[in-house]
């Protein structure tokens, strides 16, 4: 008895062909059936009386499914494995699991049908929980490998400000915006307290929302480029996928783990030269 999409020598069989031969192993026309998993589960024959596992074990609701095939009284379940396989060893852990599987259940059945219910929510919501950060491990997965599923919302007036696209990265920490569109929606307050220079750039002043006055970031000044170098927790991040759009606020880069690009000045300079 084999699968109807069972891949080996044998051709496989068709569903008619099983039931063919169960019904000659249910009738005695035949008293032993040699099988593949197939068996091992949802057959009813109850003149069964010896199940011999070869060589396969898997887990204890595998091992209860295989031994419950043998339906008449006094029956009897075999394992048959090589020495040193280990598979011995497997079959006396599910039988292990089994015996606390039935404490759990007996356990269950003594407890006080309030304490139940309260257990049963609790696990709901735990596995409701899981599910929910699970999908959200996927969407940030795919939002790390596509930048552009991400937009940036302002954390004050709620506008969409940009897309992950139009982020890139200076020194492994510095995260500008290149768009040029993008200076149209903030504007430059000076802030002297804020001044500085390095080796490589100046800070000249906050951009602030022109919508609502938030506070964005700084204005960055890059080896002669001028750069809204922005400040993610100034801002509402927002992923978006197949299923939906969830949101989420950062205090620092880094707990959003997107992979943006190196900032190219090459790429900058000469188009800013063009403008």
């Amino acid at each position: 008895l084999i699968g109807t999409g069972h891949n080996s020598e044998f051709q496989h069989m068709t569903q008619n062909e099983q039931k063919d031969i169960i019904q000659k192993f249910r009738t005695g026309k035949i008293n032993l059936l040699i099988a593949t998993t197939v068996a091992e589960e949802g057959l009813d024959i109850s003149q069964c009386n010896i199940v011999i596992r070869y060589g396969l074990v898997t887990n204890e609701i595998a091992m209860i499914q295989a031994r419950g095939r043998a339906r008449a009284e006094e029956s009897v379940y075999v394992l048959v494995a090589s020495d040193g396989s280990g598979a011995a060893d497997r079959e006396n852990v599910n039988m292990f699991r089994e015996k606390m599987m039935h404490r759990a259940i007996k356990r269950i059945q003594n407890m006080p049908h309030e304490k139940y219910l309260d257990k049963i929510k609790e696990l709901q919501l735990q596995s409701c929980m899981e599910m929910e950060m699970k999908a959200k491990k996927e969407q940030f997965k795919q939002c790390k490998e596509n930048p552009s599923l991400i937009m940036f919302h302002c954390k004050s007036c709620k506008d969409p400000i940009c897309s992950g696209d139009d982020i890139e990265v200076i020194l492994d920490m510095h995260h500008v915006n290149v768009k040029k569109e993008f200076v149209d929606l903030y504007i430059v307050r000076e802030n002297k307290t804020l001044q500085a220079k390095a080796a490589d750039y100046q800070t000249n002043g906050d951009i602030i929302c022109r919508n609502c006055g938030q506070i964005w970031g700084t204005m960055m000044v890059y080896k002669g480029l001028d750069l809204p170098c922005l400040k993610i927790k100034n801002f509402v991040v927002y992923f978006k996928d197949k299923k939906g759009t969830s949101k989420k606020i950062c205090k620092q880069w880094r707990e959003l783990a997107i992979n943006f690009p190196v900032f190219r000045y090459a790429d900058h300079y000469i188009s800013s030269e063009e403008d």
